[in-house]
């Protein structure tokens, strides 16, 4: 039999590995708790936020979200109207209430309006309380500024989980992210942004766009490489089914079920 023997020094270190594992186990499973406390309405099942929507038709949604910094909101409002073309605009609370006019003219053109958060916080960073206070305070807002009460909200830099989606749910609130990004937020190339959208744009996709980068001059070219495809390019509003609908796990609104 083979005996083993540890040092003093070794066994302190053993014990303190042991204590540090126990508390940091203990502390993830009282977090745990402690959001399930929070969120009556969550479920086992993983709960997702809008992403697209299952559809046999080649319909796809535009969208633009509205951030501060280099602002190419006036020039996206020229390119959709020479291509006669509409979008979403998920407009962030503090962004609208700087830019009235910029707010106007987007509804004037006919284009439809949702909210990206009042202050573009990171939702899963924060409490619920938090969250819905800061999504409330958008809609607010917009409703102030537009007359219209939207209660689609794109989650901030996509943050989302079964609590935020499930809060946002039972508060009224449709959460939204995308599932094609012309990733125009880390590049000013426009033949990048170009090929992001064109090359991943399915039947159903909703597609994301910044109004604060000069990649934005793709969107005249991209729109139109879209409808010689067949794809009619509209605004999530009419890409979403009539009625109740479900979302699964991948995100995919199905019509027909119960939200």
């Amino acid at each position: 039999m083979r005996v083993i023997i540890l040092k003093k020094r070794t066994v302190i270190k053993v014990l303190v590995c042991a204590i540090a594992f126990v508390c940091v186990f203990g502390l993830v499973q009282i977090g745990s708790t402690d959001t399930n406390a929070a969120f009556s309405t969550q479920t086992e099942e993983e709960l997702m936020p809008v992403r697209s929507i299952d559809t046999q038709e080649k319909k796809a949604a535009l969208t633009v979200d509205t951030a501060f910094g280099d602002d190419y909101t006036q020039q996206i409002l020229n390119t959709l109207a020479e291509k006669n073309c509409k979008a979403t605009f998920f407009v962030m609370g503090l962004w609208a209430e700087e830019n009235p006019a910029l707010v106007e003219q987007i509804v004037a053109g006919g284009h439809e309006i949702a909210s990206h958060s009042m202050h573009h916080l990171r939702y899963t960073d924060v409490t619920a309380e938090e969250m819905l206070g800061d999504a409330q305070a958008a809609q607010k807002k917009i409703a102030e500024l537009t007359g219209v009460q939207t209660n689609v909200i794109r989650l901030p830099y996509g943050a989302a989980n079964s609590a935020v989606v499930g809060a946002l749910r039972s508060a009224g609130f449709i959460p939204v992210t995308w599932s094609v990004d012309a990733e125009d937020w880390k590049t000013d190339d426009e033949k990048t942004v170009y090929n992001n959208v064109v090359k991943n744009t399915r039947g159903g996709s909703i597609v994301m766009l910044q109004n604060n980068t000069k990649a934005s001059n793709a969107l005249g070219e991209i729109i139109d490489t879209l409808q010689n495809k067949g794809y009619t390019l509209c605004t999530l509003g009419e890409l979403l089914p009539q009625g109740a609908f479900d979302v699964d796990a991948q995100g995919r609104v199905i019509a027909g079920k119960a939200s």
